[in-house]
C-alpha cells in the first residue's frame, strides 16, 4: 500500500512538472458583413477579427458593441477593409463603435472608404499602422459626411492625404480625437470652380 501511494505521488509530481500545451489563439476570418457582425457579437473584449476581402456596406448598419473593444485586421494584400456606398435614404446613417482598425501587414490603400451621400459616425474607433501611396491611409471620404468622436490615428501615413482625405463637397467633423504621426489633407481649395493657385493668379489672402 505504501509503495502504491509512493508511486502515485511520484506520478502526480511528474505530471506537475510537465509543460502544459496552451491552445493557439484562433483569429476568426470573415469576408461578408453578416460574418463580421456575427464575429463581433461572439468576440470577447480585446479579440482580433481578420477581414479577408473588402466588405461593402450599402445600407444603414451598426458595427461594434458599445463598451467592447475589438480589433479588425486585414489579410495580406488587402487594400480596403470597409467600404460604405449607395444612397440609404433621408436621415439614414451607419455607426461604428469601439473598434481598432489595424493596417499592419495589409496592402497599400485606404482602410475605410466612405462613398455615400449619407452620414457615417464613429465613436472610439482607433486607426493604427495604416499606409497608402494614394489618398487617406486610414479613411478616404469621397462623398458624404463623417463624424468621428473620441478616436485616434496613430502611425498613419499617405503620399496624398495623410491619415484622412476628405474630397471637395464632403464634410468631416472630428471631436475629441488624438492624432500622431499624421497629416490631414482636404483636397485643393477652389474658387469659381477652379483650384486656387499662384500660377492662376486667384489666391486670396
Amino acid at each position: 500500500m505504501k509503495r502504491f501511494l509512493t508511486l502515485t505521488v511520484l506520478f502526480l509530481l511528474l505530471i506537475g512538472t510537465m509543460p502544459v500545451a496552451h491552445a493557439q489563439e484562433i483569429i476568426p476570418e470573415v469576408s461578408t458583413l453578416s460574418e463580421l457582425q456575427d464575429a463581433i457579437a461572439q468576440a470577447e473584449e480585446g479579440d482580433t477579427i481578420k477581414i479577408t476581402q473588402t466588405i461593402t456596406i450599402n445600407f444603414p448598419v451598426t458595427l461594434g458593441i458599445d463598451g467592447k473593444p475589438v480589433t479588425l485586421c486585414g489579410a495580406d494584400g488587402l487594400e480596403t477593409f470597409l467600404r460604405f456606398e449607395g444612397d440609404w435614404g433621408y436621415a439614414s446613417y451607419c455607426w461604428l463603435y469601439d473598434l481598432t482598425i489595424d493596417g499592419t501587414g495589409s496592402f497599400d490603400g485606404s482602410k475605410v472608404v466612405v462613398s455615400t451621400p449619407n452620414s457615417v459616425y464613429t465613436t472610439r474607433v482607433n486607426w493604427q499602422n495604416c499606409s497608402t501611396n494614394g489618398f487617406g491611409a486610414a479613411m478616404r471620404i469621397d462623398r458624404g459626411t463623417v463624424y468621428t468622436m473620441e478616436g485616434s490615428f496613430s502611425n498613419c501615413s499617405a503620399d496624398l492625404g495623410g491619415a484622412i482625405y476628405a474630397d471637395i463637397n464632403t464634410s468631416l467633423y472630428p471631436s475629441g480625437c488624438t492624432f500622431s504621426n499624421y497629416w490631414m489633407h482636404g483636397g485643393m481649395l477652389q474658387i469659381n470652380s477652379e483650384k486656387m493657385s499662384k500660377s492662376l493668379g486667384n489666391v486670396i489672402n
